[in-house]
């Protein structure tokens, strides 16, 4: 993929720079973010790292002002750069235009709705010292409300020094910095893979098992945003499940299987847990987040035709 290209605003721009190269490139893939995006952009311009650094927006598409306000910001920034993500894409494929567009040996991923903590760029650099991947603790206190991290509870990001799936860790991609020989020696992330979480894990592990070294740093911390409204939130936890039957798919070998006694399980919770749905928005968020995650993992059992469900 191409590197080091001078400040643009073209679909996809990936030019030479005549310019010195910065120490780590901030990379964030956007789209639609114009409501909670400036609070990143004022986190990132009061980092205490005194290193040089640049911030790579790609701009998927945004039709609510995301455009305009970073036009705004490239004025007020000047070490920001946005480029245009061409036509439908996901958030892997931004992903690895930030990075294809980025000058830096480090690339430090972060996201739009989210808020980085003041000494994040300044931890995840001293972390790079010994690491070739590096994953940051997520706050996941500061942005979200009580009722919110009751529905995520059964499924919190459990992204750091623990295995995912007993195999390896990983980083979750709102807090993730890889040096970019790495990245580009794995091709970047996955855009085949549906996210949200399996790309990443699926990215790490690669990372990994090409022999790059691994780390979890927790000052390296990042006031992590969990989905508000009920709709989205089971969206989202719909296709936590389906990304699941992928990544198994793809690593089979390190994953366990579905069986009939967890479908079954998993079926005996549904109807028995029923009456959640009149019990408060609590434990129906929770219950319908449980249930569209399951029926995730079924609906990616049988697109990518495994037994994982």
């Amino acid at each position: 993929m191409g590197r080091h290209p001078d400040t643009c605003r073209s679909v996809g721009c990936v030019t030479e720079s005549t310019t010195a190269a910065p120490d780590v490139s901030v990379l964030i893939p956007v789209r639609n973010g114009a409501e909670l995006l400036t609070e990143q952009l004022v986190a990132l311009q009061g980092q205490t790292y005194d290193g040089d650094w640049e911030l790579v927006v790609v701009d998927n598409g945004s039709t609510d002002g995301t455009a305009e306000l970073l036009v705004e910001w490239t004025a007020r920034m000047p070490r920001l750069r946005v480029v245009d993500a061409p036509g439908p894409g996901n958030a892997s494929r931004s992903r690895n235009l930030a990075a294809a567009n980025a000058r830096g040996p480090i690339l430090a991923f972060c996201d739009a709705d989210d808020v980085v903590d003041a000494g994040w760029l300044a931890a995840i650099v001293r972390a790079m010292a010994h690491a070739d991947l590096v994953a940051g603790r997520l706050d996941v206190d500061a942005l979200n409300d009580e009722i919110s991290r009751h529905w995520r509870s059964f499924a919190m990001p459990a992204a750091g020094g623990d295995p995912a799936f007993g195999h390896l860790p990983y980083a979750v991609s709102a807090n993730m910095a890889v040096r970019d020989a790495a990245f580009r020696a794995v091709r970047g992330f996955d855009p085949d893979i549906p996210g949200p979480g399996s790309e990443e894990i699926d990215f790490c592990w690669r990372v990994q098992q090409a022999g790059f070294r691994f780390t979890y740093e927790p000052a390296a911390v990042v006031a992590y945003r969990f989905r508000t409204g009920l709709r989205p939130f089971v969206r989202q936890q719909f296709r936590y499940g389906r990304g699941e039957a992928a990544l198994y798919a793809r690593h089979r070998a390190h994953m366990q299987s579905g069986s009939m006694r967890d479908l079954l399980r998993a079926a005996w919770f549904a109807v028995s847990r029923s009456q959640h749905l009149v019990r408060g928005p609590a434990r129906r968020g929770r219950y319908l987040g449980y249930v569209a995650y399951r029926s995730g993992r079924l609906a990616g059992a049988v697109r990518f035709r495994v037994a994982y469900w």
